[in-house]
């Protein structure tokens, strides 16, 4: 191209050039980067010989002369001409888009997040998302606060220090150069004050708050109400309600509640499990799953004995010793049925006898009940222990019940857990009834033992509550110590109600 800038110069600024001319001048400057710096002197040039021989000139010149005058400044003609590429060209520079401020980035995703665009690395401006069901999302807000979020989940990044939470499950951990984020909802607003909790908002229960650590804020009339580690609440219309505390609310469905949609006291989803129809109240599967009553069996010592009891099960695989006496369990005016039949373990350590339930004998959602008699005629002596064991699979020990080693009492363990919960009740010699409550939808078990049977399941309170429900698959009976310690067991059932495993004499 031509490198006589002031010809062209002179061109561009008296309209001498087609609109064809300025675009291949300008694609030519772009094209050479020396080109563009010969192109730019000339121009300053130019413009400082302008600037020196007119720059305060009192009078406007005509249209013909060596300025021009534009939106009433005067400006000299080698400014005029530099101007002039871009006053030719239809948009010749693209416009600056505004500066886009990141507020968050995405630290973890799942598969179903990756699949609607949302990928690690991933930096994060302020505003709505929206997450489908099943999609997991990691975000590191940049005022320092981590989140992990549940879909369904509808959001918006409001800055580095908010989110204005629609719907979903968001857990929270701030650190303590991140205290005071806050989670605004339709409810009210949830203040971090140095801690972890999950937040779940979208149904008509409210806007819950599960503390897993630390404290929080929650907006209520009339100012804002604290939450410590291990507290939870319900934030609605103002208020804040106590409500149990759910360590793996996250985890939870968003709606804890499972459908019933005949009103028959079962849900959709269990029905659905045992082949019953949900629309239909008359059509139900039965709430008592199995029991074991140990009538039917010849008394005395046996290995691997067919099952006698109530429930699609096989066989006892083990050994122990079935008995005509059984266990029977009176408080006040109620008792327990007991069928007679009864059981005794062989008392030696690692000899047990066990049943093993196939699969899809209990729903995997709900809530699964679980009790048994217990008694130790024998004292008990040195590290001896005595109980009800559920194993996922052959080996592995979910939850123990029964008597603890080496305490003289009674009590639990959970999921093989160095540590060993006691219910302070003292071992001793009579009959105790233990109740296992498993609540697989909200990830809660309790154990009661020796409950009112006069009284209802919401108003008793359990001796023990674990945040997490055991998958179990394996029922084993063991008792045992250096030597020999025998315990008698009886009216093992699990159910699907409180009262399907309480049935009483009438």
């Amino acid at each position: 191209m031509k490198s006589d800038w002031q010809e062209w110069i002179e061109k561009i600024e008296n309209k001498e050039v087609t609109e064809e001319e300025l675009r291949d001048f300008r694609a030519a400057l772009e094209r050479d980067p020396e080109q563009m710096d010969g192109y730019l002197e000339a121009l300053l040039l130019e413009t400082s010989l302008d600037l020196q021989g007119g720059l305060n000139r009192p009078e406007r010149e005509s249209e013909g002369g060596a300025a021009r005058w534009l939106k009433g400044y005067w400006v000299p003609l080698g400014l005029a001409a530099a101007l002039a590429v871009g006053y030719f060209l239809p948009n010749p520079v693209e416009e600056l888009e505004p500066e886009v401020v990141v507020v968050a980035t995405i630290t973890d995703t799942n598969e179903v997040a990756d699949g609607v665009g949302l990928k690690i690395g991933q930096g994060l401006e302020a505003r709505r998302l929206s997450i489908p069901e099943g999609a997991q999302l990691g975000i590191a807000m940049r005022a320092g606060a981590r989140l992990h979020i549940n879909g369904p989940a509808e959001f918006e990044l409001v800055d580095a220090q908010r989110i204005a939470l629609k719907k979903g499950r968001v857990q929270t951990y701030a650190p303590t150069y991140a205290h005071g984020f806050t989670i605004d909802t339709d409810d009210g607003k949830v203040v971090d004050l140095g801690t972890k909790f999950v937040t779940s908002t979208g149904t008509s229960i409210g806007t819950e708050v599960h503390v897993n650590e630390g404290l929080v804020e929650a907006e209520v009339k009339g100012g804002m109400q604290r939450l410590s580690e291990g507290q939870a609440g319900i934030l609605k219309d103002g208020a804040l309600v106590k409500t149990d505390f759910l360590a793996h609310r996250l985890e939870v469905p968003l709606d804890p509640i499972l459908p019933d949609s005949d009103g028959d006291g079962v849900s959709d989803v269990i029905e659905l499990h045992y082949g019953k129809d949900p629309h239909d109240a008359n059509d139900t599967p039965r709430l008592l799953r199995m029991e074991e009553s140990f009538v039917g069996y010849a008394e005395g010592e046996r290995k691997d004995e067919p099952y006698q009891g109530y429930g699609k099960i096989e066989r006892w695989a083990g050994r122990g010793i079935f008995r005509d006496e059984g266990l029977g369990y009176v408080q006040g005016e109620e008792r327990l049925l007991s069928k007679g039949g009864g059981f005794q373990t062989m008392g030696v350590g690692h000899v047990g006898n066990a049943l093993d339930l196939p699969e899809g004998f209990l729903p995997s959602e709900g809530v699964v009940y679980l009790s048994f008699l217990m008694q130790q005629r024998e004292p008990k002596s040195g590290g001896a222990f005595g109980g009800l064991i559920l194993y996922e699979g052959a080996y592995k020990e979910r939850l123990f019940v029964g008597d603890l080693s080496p305490y003289d009492a009674y009590g639990s363990r959970y999921n093989e857990e160095a540590k060993q919960d006691s219910f302070e009740v003292p071992s001793d010699s009579a009959v105790h009834l233990f109740v296992v409550r498993i609540d697989q939808t909200r990830k809660l078990t309790d154990i009661f033992i020796d409950p009112d049977l006069s009284v209802e399941e919401e108003d008793m309170e359990p001796v023990m509550r674990y945040q997490g429900a055991p998958p179990f698959s394996r029922i084993t009976l063991r008792s045992g110590n250096g030597g020999i310690h025998r315990v008698d067991f009886d009216e093992i059932r699990v159910g699907l109600s409180w009262r399907s495993v309480l049935p009483l004499e009438r």
